[in-house]
């Protein structure tokens, strides 16, 4: 199967970088300059499928590469994998980067962000950065979501027709459309990684985004959430 990524690149690129991680952080940050997000209006459904189908196979090969346990259990990332109560970010000030995660994953637990979701109806914040490591050490991304609000004058006028059941039904297609984007690479972090991601907004943040990570987590069968 053709990935919607170089498989050769991802593992000139990142694999060293998280196994140097573990042992020895790099003085200097490193910066996963190849990803970045695909508006998900822009990708065909078959596109969209290999992108989750190559992300899981990924993450079943990373985490039996390191565990060597075959029973194991896929299934969707939630906020609280993440140390998160719900998926909304902290509140921001104008200009400045805000710590939303900072997350040290338990024991055989493997994880892969996939793709952000936008879900507040006034979005503030304009990029995160992904980061790995204790203090955000490794850089990995930088991902400007901006673009993400190009189809918001769209959903707030499918909300006004939505009223009116006639109108609404020529709209059917694009029910479902929301500001949502796959990330060009998926980023996968072992057990006992440190996520650490911050948000920033050019203007007062007062109640934080309604801002959702998504992806999915590989354990062995039989593990609990806390």
């Amino acid at each position: 199967m053709k990935l919607p990524w170089s498989k050769k690149a991802r593992l000139e690129t990142e694999e060293p970088e998280m196994k140097r991680q573990i042992h020895s952080p790099p003085s200097k940050p490193y910066i996963h300059s190849r990803n970045y997000p695909l508006p998900v209006w822009e990708l065909k459904q078959d596109t969209k499928r290999d992108f989750r189908l190559a992300a899981v196979r990924a993450l079943e090969a990373r985490c039996f590469g390191k565990t060597g346990i075959e029973n194991l259990n896929l299934r969707q990332l939630l906020a609280k994998d993440l140390g998160l109560r719900s998926w909304r970010t902290p509140p921001q000030i104008a200009g400045e980067r805000t710590v939303w995660i900072n997350c040290e994953l338990a024991q055989n637990q493997f994880i892969a962000i996939t793709g952000i979701i936008q879900l507040s109806k006034n979005p503030k914040v304009s990029d995160i950065i992904i980061r790995m490591g204790h203090a955000g050490c490794i850089t990995l991304g930088v991902c400007e979501i901006d673009e993400l609000y190009s189809i918001l004058p769209i959903i707030k006028k499918l909300e006004e027709y939505r009223e009116d059941d006639e109108l609404f039904s020529r709209f059917e297609k694009l029910e479902n459309i929301r500001m949502a984007a796959y990330f060009s690479e998926p980023y996968v972090f072992d057990e006992y990684h440190v996520v650490h991601i911050t948000v920033e907004s050019p203007e007062g943040n007062k109640t934080g985004d309604r801002l959702m990570l998504s992806g999915f987590v590989m354990e062995p069968t039989g593990m609990t959430i806390s």
